[in-house]
C-alpha cells in the first residue's frame, strides 16, 4: 500500500500544480467574458456564442503537463565508503500517508470514470432507440429547406414515437430524428423544426458539442464551466433559430409559437441523447429562447461586426498569452530526501521511463565504491560533499550518458563519481519481464576518512553476499522498536543516524557501530537499540547464511 501511495503523490501533486493555475487563468477569462457579453448583450447572438466558445477552447488549450517530473527519479544512495544506504523513515506513524493532493486527484478520477460511465450508457441505449426507427425517404419539405440554407450534402431523415425530441447527429452522413407527434403538426411547425436542424448541420454544431462533453467530463468541479456551456447552449440555439426564420422568412413571434406548442415534449420525455444537436434543451434555456423570440427587437446580424471580431481576436490573443505563462505553484521535492538549496533543474534530456524493477549494479553497491577514485586536488584541499549523478542504463545494463544533477565543480568530483559509475555493470531495470532502459539518479557522498573514522570501520569489513539481510518483518520492525528520545523531542531534534551494523548467520545484530550520528541527544543510543531489537533474515552466499556488516540510516522525525 505504501508503494502504491508513493506512486500515487508525486502525480498528484504534478496534477495540482497544473489545475490549480489552469483554474485562475480560466478566472480571469470569465471575468473579461462577463463584462464584454454584458456590453453586447443586445448586439448578435453569434457573438456571445463565439465569446463563450473562446472560453472553452481556453480549458482545452494544453499546457506543459509532466506528471512524472525528472526531479522525482529515484534510485538507490550510494554512499563513499558505505555499503548500503537505503533509508528508513522514523515518524510517528508507520504508514505513508495520502497527501491532500492525492485525495483531491483521486477524487477527480473517479468523477471522470463515473461521468464517462455515463456517457456510453446514455449514447448506447439512444443507439438501441435509434435502430428501430422509420426513415422517411426523399421527403420534399427537408429537400426544399435543405436548399434555401445550402447543404448540398445528403440528410436522412427519420421519426418514432421513442424518439423524445427532435435532434441531429453525425457530421459527414447527418441524420435528423424526429418523433412521430410532431410529423401530425401543421406545415409550418415542421418547416420550423426542420429549417433549425438544417441549420445545426450547416454549421456543424456537432463538433463544439463533442469538446464542450470533454470539458465537462475533466472540468465537472468548475462551476464556471457549467455556466459557460449553458450560455453556449443558449446562444447556438439563439443562431439556428434566427437562421431558422430568416430562411423561411417568417415573424420570431410565429416561430416561437412552434417551440411553445412543442414544449410538453420536454416535460415528458426528459432524457435526450450527449452527442447530438437538440431543438429542446433545458426548461431555463427554452424560455430564455422564447423570452428573446418574443422581444425580438435588434436586427438579426448572422455574420459579426468588425469591432465584435476586434474584441474576440484580442480575447484570443489573451487567452493564448496566459497559457503561455510559467505555472507558479510547483512544490520542489529533493531526490529521495535530499536537502539542498543549490539543487538544479534536471537536464530536459533525462525522463522518467516507467519500470517493473530498478537497475541495480551486479556486485553491489561495493562495486560502485570499489571503483571511485578520491580526486588528489579534492583530498589535499579537504573538500568533501554529495555529488548526484542521473546516469542512463540501457537494456544491457551499461551506462550510456551520465548528467551532473547536483556537484562540486572544480575539484574534479564531479568526474570521478561518473567515471566510477560507467565502469560499473548493471543488472538492467525491466517492465514487463523484459529489459528496459531507464534513467536513475546515484547520489555519492565523498567524505573523507578522519581519525576516529579509521578506528571505527577498522572492524567493520565488506563480507560478499548474495542476498542481503532484512528485517523478519520488513522496516517496520524496526519502527516499531524504535522509542523517540524524551530529551530529543523537548528539544525537537530531527535527524539521520547511520548505524553499521554487523548481522550474524542467525539474523541476530551482534555489534553496532555509529557511522555517522547526532551526539548527546539519545538518537545514536535509540537507533541501536531499535537494531538489536530487531530479528533479521540473515545475508546468504551460495545459499549458505553468512554473517555481514550492513548500514542502516534511520531518520528521526517529529510528526507535525
Amino acid at each position: 500500500m505504501n508503494e502504491l501511495i508513493s506512486f500515487i503523490n508525486p502525480i498528484a501533486d504534478n496534477w495540482y500544480s497544473v489545475i490549480v493555475p489552469h483554474s485562475f487563468q480560466l478566472l480571469i477569462i470569465f471575468a473579461i467574458i462577463i463584462i464584454i457579453d454584458k456590453l453586447f448583450k443586445k448586439q448578435s447572438a453569434i457573438f456571445g456564442y463565439g465569446l463563450w466558445l473562446i472560453f472553452i477552447l481556453k480549458a482545452l488549450i494544453p499546457i506543459k503537463i509532466s506528471l512524472f517530473t525528472n526531479n522525482e527519479i529515484v534510485s538507490n544512495i550510494v554512499y563513499f565508503n558505505e555499503i548500503v544506504a537505503k533509508p528508513i523513515e522514523f515518524t510517528t506513524q508507520t504508514n505513508v500517508p495520502f497527501s491532500y493532493e492525492s485525495i483531491l486527484f483521486i477524487t477527480w478520477i473517479i468523477g471522470i470514470i463515473f461521468l464517462i460511465t455515463k456517457l456510453i450508457y446514455t449514447e448506447r441505449h439512444f443507439h438501441r432507440i435509434l435502430n428501430n426507427s422509420e426513415e422517411i425517404k426523399e421527403n420534399q419539405l427537408l429537400l426544399a429547406i435543405k436548399e434555401k440554407i445550402g447543404i448540398k450534402k445528403k440528410v436522412q431523415l427519420f421519426t418514432s414515437e421513442k424518439i423524445p425530441a427532435p435532434f441531429t447527429i453525425g457530421i459527414f452522413k447527418p441524420k435528423i430524428f424526429i418523433p412521430k407527434e410532431l410529423f401530425k403538426s401543421n406545415a409550418d411547425q415542421l418547416k420550423s423544426i426542420l429549417a433549425h436542424e438544417l441549420a445545426h448541420i450547416k454549421r456543424l454544431d456537432i463538433l463544439p458539442i463533442i469538446l464542450q462533453t470533454i470539458v465537462n467530463i475533466f472540468y465537472f468541479f468548475n462551476p464556471f464551466i457549467w455556466f459557460a456551456n449553458r450560455n453556449i447552449n443558449f446562444y447556438r440555439e439563439r443562431v439556428c433559430d434566427e437562421i431558422a426564420f430568416t430562411t423561411l422568412g417568417i415573424e420570431p413571434k410565429l416561430y416561437g409559437k412552434t417551440l411553445l406548442s412543442n414544449l410538453e415534449l420536454l416535460f415528458v420525455k426528459k432524457s435526450k441523447p450527449i452527442f447530438a444537436n437538440n431543438l429542446f434543451l433545458s426548461k431555463k434555456i427554452i424560455i430564455k429562447r422564447l423570452e428573446s423570440l418574443f422581444k425580438q427587437k435588434e436586427i438579426i446580424m448572422l455574420k459579426l461586426k468588425k469591432t465584435q471580431w476586434i474584441f474576440l481576436v484580442m480575447l484570443i490573443i489573451l487567452t493564448v498569452i496566459l497559457s503561455c505563462g510559467k505555472e507558479s505553484v510547483k512544490k520542489e521535492k529533493s531526490i529521495d530526501k535530499i536537502e539542498s538549496s543549490e539543487q538544479q533543474k534536471p537536464p530536459s534530456k533525462v525522463k522518467f521511463i516507467p519500470y517493473d524493477t530498478p537497475p541495480k549494479p551486479i556486485e553491489g553497491q561495493k562495486a560502485i565504491l570499489e571503483n571511485i577514485v578520491y580526486p588528489k586536488k579534492a583530498k589535499e584541499a579537504k573538500i568533501e560533499g554529495t555529488v548526484v549523478i542521473q546516469a542512463f542504463v540501457n537494456e544491457d545494463g551499461i551506462i550510456t550518458d551520465c548528467v551532473v544533477f547536483r556537484g562540486i565543480p572544480n575539484t574534479g568530483l564531479n568526474e570521478a563519481a561518473i567515471d566510477a559509475i560507467k565502469k560499473t555493470k548493471f543488472k538492467p531495470a525491466t517492465q514487463k519481464g523484459e529489459p528496459v532502459g531507464v534513467w536513475i539518479a546515484i547520489p555519492i557522498n565523498f567524505k573523507l576518512e578522519k581519525d576516529d573514522d579509521r578506528e571505527k570501520n577498522s572492524k567493520v569489513k565488506f563480507v560478499p553476499y548474495d542476498t542481503p539481510p532484512r528485517p523478519i518483518e520488513g522496516q517496520k520492525a524496526i519502527l516499531e522498536n524504535l522509542v523517540y528520545p524524551k530529551k530529543a523531542k523537548e528539544a525537537k531534534i530531527e535527524g539521520t543516524v547511520v548505524i553499521q551494523a554487523f548481522i550474524n548467520e542467525e539474523g541476530i545484530v551482534t555489534d553496532c557501530v555509529v557511522f555517522q550520528g547526532i551526539p548527546n541527544t539519545g538518537l545514536n543510543e535509540a537507533a541501536i537499540d531499535a537494531l538489536r531489537k530487531t530479528k533479521f533474515e540473515p545475508a546468504t552466499k551460495d545459499k549458505k547464511p553468512v554473517g555481514v556488516w550492513i548500514a542502516v540510516p534511520i531518520n528521526f522525525k517529529l510528526e507535525k
